[in-house]
């Protein structure tokens, strides 16, 4: 792990200034530069949510993560996006240490302190109405996930999965759209709520319809029209 180079820090931060309306918030509130620090991560690197005994929380600048449960056994909780904001609030939660964010891919974070943010939401409205709007989607987000795995099938999950993924990570091919980052068997099933051999059933399941072609960790979504069909 390794803090950026200053001038690719700064072009990094500029391009996700106009991508976060959130994260914009908090630097229009006024910050000082000891309240938070843009990090690399390689891939396979992990962060936890105390960082030299200082509670906080990351923005994905951009990258791949996964959230994770590591306690009583290790669990997929979400795949952590360009965008997104992970582990806010984490320090009102009892035994955060078992919670962890590991890089998919060679990911930029930055962590923001516990007291930064209570700090900026003492001083803007702007930033609590846009945190409460940030916890209201991942409320709902979570409530979706319930639903889902009380009244879908696995097929349904899985495509709905896939076509998550399409949507943010796709590029598109002369074939069709693919996939571009590498996801291993077991994450793919705990994402989908389901075990591996399942998952696998339901992705040769895929290909059989020439819905989807498996190319090593990748899929090529052939036919996304298709694939939406499934998801119900």
């Amino acid at each position: 792990m390794k803090l950026k180079s200053f001038a690719k820090r700064m072009n990094i931060e500029s391009d996700f200034y106009s991508f976060n309306p959130l994260y914009s918030s908090f630097l229009q509130s006024g910050v000082d530069s000891n309240d938070y620090e843009t990090l690399c991560l390689k891939k396979g690197e992990v962060l936890y949510f105390q960082r030299f005994n200082r509670q906080g929380f990351y923005f994905i600048i951009e990258g791949l993560a996964k959230m994770e449960l590591s306690h009583p056994t290790p669990r997929v909780i979400r795949l952590c996006k360009r965008g997104d904001m992970v582990g806010y609030g984490s320090w009102l939660v009892p035994k955060t240490e078992n919670y962890k964010l590991m890089a998919l891919q060679d990911t930029t974070v930055q962590f923001w302190t516990k007291d930064a943010s209570e700090s900026l939401q003492r001083k803007s409205t702007l930033v609590n109405q846009l945190l409460i709007e940030h916890l209201a989607q991942v409320i709902l987000h979570k409530d979706e996930r319930i639903a889902s795995l009380q009244g879908e099938t696995v097929e349904n999950r899985v495509a709905h999965l896939l076509l998550w993924l399409a949507k943010n990570f796709g590029r598109q091919t002369a074939q069709g759209l693919l996939i571009d980052i590498s996801l291993d068997r077991d994450c793919m099933a705990q994402l989908a709520g389901t075990i591996p051999v399942t998952l696998a059933r339901v992705l040769t399941y895929f290909e059989q319809e020439k819905i989807i072609l498996r190319e090593k960790r990748k899929v090529l979504v052939l036919n996304i029209q298709e694939l939406e069909k499934k998801t119900f």
